[in-house]
This record gives C-alpha cells, sequence and structure tokens, in this order.
C-alpha cells in the first residue's frame, strides 16, 4: 500500500503543475463559464444575451462560486475543476474498499490517475469530473444506505449533466428491487427524474434538446431530418468503436497499433465480466443498472464516437477489471496471474506518466501569452479571430458553426450558420442575421468546410480577408445588405 500511496503522490503532484491561467476553450465550456459569469452578475443562466441552453445549470453554479472566490480568474476555475477529481478519486477508494480491500481500491484509484483520459479531462472547464463526483457519490451514498445523500447526490449529477438521469433511474430501480421495498425512499428518487424531465420540457420550448438532437440525422442540422426508429438502432451498432475506444482508454493506447487487438480486448472485456459479477453479488449498489442505460444513452445521442464521455465510467471498469484478476487469482493455481498483471499496470503506469508530463507543460502555456483564453484544438482560427477582433469596428458580427467559441476569442457577437453548397443562400442568411464575416474551422470538418471555402471564394458574393493555415475568414462582397 506504500507503493501506491507513493506513485499517487507523485501523479497528484503532477496533475498540480498542469494548473494554469488559461481558459482552454471548448464548444460545451463557453456556456459552463458564461453562464457562471452571467449567474455571479445576478443575470441568471445566460450565454451571451440569450437563456443557455441544453446543458442544466449546474456546473455553472459551481463555477460560479470560484469565480467569486477566485477573484474572478480562470486559474481559480481550473483549480476547481482539479480539486473535484481529486474528491471523486476519493469517493472512488471509499467506495470499492469493501469489496476490493484498500489495496484493491487503491490501484483503481492509481489507475484512473494514470489515465490519460482523466487527467486530459481535470484540465478542461467541463462538467465531466463534476459528474465523476456526484455519481460515485450517490453510489457510495446509496451502499450506506444513506437516501438522502444518494438522491441530493444523483439529483446534483442531473443537474450538471443530463445524462445523469440514468444513474437516478438505475438508482430507482435498484430501490423498487430490494427486499423490503420502503415506498417513501423509492418516492424520492423521483425528484432527480422529475428535474431531468422538467429541464428537458424547458430546452424543448427554447429549440433545443437532448432528445431533439438524438433525433437528428445529423446533429445540430435540422434540415438533415429525423431518424426512425430503425436509423436509431443503425446510429447505434455504428457506434461500436465506443469499444476499441474504451480499449484504447483502459490501456493508454499502449494497444492502439497492435496487430492482434482482439486478444487484449478479449482479455479485458473477460476479467470485466468476471470482475462485474463479483461486484454485483456482493454489493448493495446497481452498477448493472446504471452501465447499460449510460453506454445506450452515449451511443444514441451522437453519431460519432466522443472518447471523453467514457470518463464517467471508467472508475467502475477499472474496478470490475480489478476485481476479476482479483477473481481469477484465488485459485491457487492461478495465482501467477498478477505477475503479468502488474507488469502491464506498470507499463501503463509510465506511459501515462509521460504523457501527462508532456501535457502539464502544454497546459502551463499558450501561443497567445497575454490572452486569457487559448483554442488549441486550432490555434489558427484563435489567430485569425484575434486578427479581426483588432481590424474591424466594436459592432461587427460574425458567423461561424461554433460562435460561442469564436465568441469567446473576439469578444464579439456571432450568429450560428448552416453549412449549405448555395453561396446565395447562405449570403442571404448571413444578411438576414447581420453577420459581415464568416469564420471556417478546418479542424472542425475538414472536407466540409474546405469545400464550402471554396465554393464561397469562386462566387462574387465572397472574398477572402484572411486565411491561416487550418481557418479562414470570408466577407461579404456586398454590405451593407439592401434594404
Amino acid at each position: 500500500m506504500l507503493v501506491i500511496t507513493v506513485v499517487a503522490i507523485a501523479f497528484g503532484i503532477l496533475y498540480c503543475s498542469a494548473l494554469g491561467p488559461y481558459w482552454k476553450l471548448t464548444a460545451d465550456s463557453t456556456t459552463y463559464v458564461l453562464g457562471a459569469q452571467s449567474l455571479v452578475q445576478g443575470e441568471g443562466y445566460l450565454e451571451g444575451r440569450s437563456p443557455a441552453i441544453l446543458f442544466p445549470p449546474g456546473t455553472s453554479m459551481m463555477l460560479a462560486a470560484a469565480w467569486i472566490m477566485g477573484g474572478k480568474t480562470y486559474w481559480a476555475l481550473n483549480a476547481e475543476v482539479l480539486l473535484f477529481a481529486f474528491g471523486s478519486l476519493a469517493v472512488c477508494f471509499l467506495l470499492f474498499r469493501d469489496s476490493l480491500g484498500s489495496v484493491g481500491s487503491g490501484i483503481v484509484v492509481l489507475l484512473c490517475l494514470g489515465s490519460t483520459l482523466f487527467f486530459g479531462t481535470a484540465t478542461y472547464i467541463l462538467s465531466e469530473i463534476f459528474f465523476v463526483f456526484f455519481s460515485l457519490l450517490a453510489l457510495w451514498s446509496y451502499r450506506r444506505d444513506s437516501t438522502a445523500g444518494s438522491v441530493l447526490s444523483a439529483l446534483a449529477a442531473v443537474m450538471v449533466r443530463t445524462v445523469g438521469v440514468s444513474l437516478a433511474v438505475a438508482l430507482l430501480l435498484a430501490s423498487v428491487c430490494r427486499r423490503p421495498r420502503r415506498w417513501g425512499n423509492i418516492a424520492a428518487y423521483f425528484v432527480p427524474i422529475l428535474f431531468s424531465v422538467l429541464w428537458e420540457w424547458r430546452n424543448r420550448r427554447l429549440g433545443w434538446s437532448y432528445t431533439e438532437l438524438m433525433l437528428q440525422r445529423e446533429p445540430w442540422v435540422p434540415s438533415s431530418g429525423h431518424l426512425s426508429a430503425l436509423g436509431l438502432l443503425s446510429r447505434l451498432i455504428g457506434n461500436r468503436g465506443y469499444g476499441r475506444a474504451l480499449e484504447n482508454v483502459l490501456t493508454n493506447d499502449l494497444t492502439a497499433h497492435v496487430s492482434y487487438v482482439v486478444i487484449p480486448g478479449l482479455a479485458l472485456a473477460a476479467l470485466f465480466l468476471l470482475g462485474f459479477r463479483r461486484l454485483s453479488a456482493k454489493e448493495r449498489w446497481p452498477i448493472a443498472l446504471y452501465l447499460a442505460p449510460y453506454a445506450i444513452a452515449i451511443g444514441l445521442v451522437w453519431n460519432s464516437v466522443l472518447v471523453r464521455l467514457l470518463l464517467p465510467i471508467l472508475p467502475l471498469v477499472f474496478a470490475c477489471i480489478v476485481g476479476g484478476i482479483e477473481e481469477v487469482a484465488r485459485r491457487p493455481r492461478l495465482k501467477w496471474v498478477y505477475a503479468p498483471a502488474l507488469v502491464f499496470m506498470g507499463f501503463y503506469l509510465v506511459r501515462g506518466f509521460q504523457a501527462e508530463v508532456a501535457g502539464a507543460e502544454r497546459e502551463r502555456g499558450s501561443a497567445f501569452p497575454n490572452e486569457l483564453v487559448k483554442y488549441p484544438e486550432n490555434y489558427d482560427l484563435q489567430r485569425v479571430g484575434l486578427w479581426w477582433r483588432d481590424h474591424s469596428p466594436r459592432g461587427d458580427r460574425f458567423a461561424s458553426r461554433q460562435p460561442n467559441i469564436v465568441g469567446a476569442i473576439t469578444g464579439r457577437d456571432g450568429v450560428y450558420f448552416e453549412p449549405t453548397s448555395q453561396p446565395d443562400a447562405l449570403e442571404q442568411d448571413l444578411q438576414a442575421k447581420g453577420a459581415r464575416v464568416l469564420f471556417l474551422d478546418f479542424e472542425l470538418a475538414p472536407d466540409q468546410d474546405r469545400d464550402l471555402g471554396n465554393r464561397l471564394c469562386q462566387s462574387e458574393r465572397f472574398r477572402m480577408l484572411k486565411q491561416e493555415g487550418q481557418a479562414e475568414l470570408l466577407e461579404l462582397t456586398h454590405w451593407p445588405p439592401d434594404r
């Protein structure tokens, strides 16, 4: 246990060294941060001048506290996310200590610390870390027969991520299956579910909701039409890439380029199933009822694999694998399984530590040291955005497929545009919305946006204003629009 503690402390110091003063932009984080700032200003849950939609307000409420106490700096927001990352691992240790022992539970914590996915997510101002904390806290409270703690934690989980409703439903079903049934406790678990239903209803009234996005053939593109029931099933089957993505996460990409990738994948799956059976039989918390709906939910919502969505179940999967190894090693003739498991864990941790050292160095710096925000996904877009900010009137508006990111970079108002193959239709749309320029981000949609940019430049309706690597800025030729 001493070795585990020392290595965990080393990883913890590495995590702390990654703290920096910058807001690392993503499309989702803009809602969370701007929502927190509007709450602090007493304006309500807003993004810009409009009500923040889709994401529930819990994450912004959490960040608002850090924004105030930290003197309104992004350093404070980053520190809060890291604090909750450490807190989630502490709850993780308590959750699995009875079933895996102190050593087994400590190994689960160490595997999470060594995960490049966990480290990467802990450096973003996003909701995943908060959700991991509250979901694990809900499961731990349920196992301790604390209905109030479990319900409140599940409610907090739903308030930071809509997918938390899968956890609330799991707790409700597990409570129904218990003997004897406690109907008052069962009724209490409807509270987080009710919040989720009301939030979905509110979002549908404002125009966007997760159910609406899930039903669209291409999320965020209303003109793409809606999927049938068979289409939804096809999306779920098409997202089977989550299986390979999970294997890469569990191995820190050690097997990403192995020819016979099915062998480690099958080994991990077998150990997971053994540990899953052991933990589900021994404990009174609804791991099975939670994992299955969560996996289905992330497979249905998007038509592509988003690896960071695997983070909330990562501690549970690691715990099942550790439990599976212990289950195999219970047989005297199979105790040798500990040897290859420890060797593999050593390679896993070394690889994770090396990647995290490099990641920590990147986090502390920026291509634009004098700017408080940075967009590492495409610094070219930020470079173009800052140029436009310095060479255009304050009242200018822009159009982008990610207006929240460009807005955070430039400090200007922007609008969303839907890709189209008709330059005249796009020109009319932008003029109607009062947007004079158009940002194209080739990292977001390389082929589609490059093709769109080429068509627009060949027309007489747009001209190139600025080009920088993976980003372009186009300007309407006729401006202001005819009235």
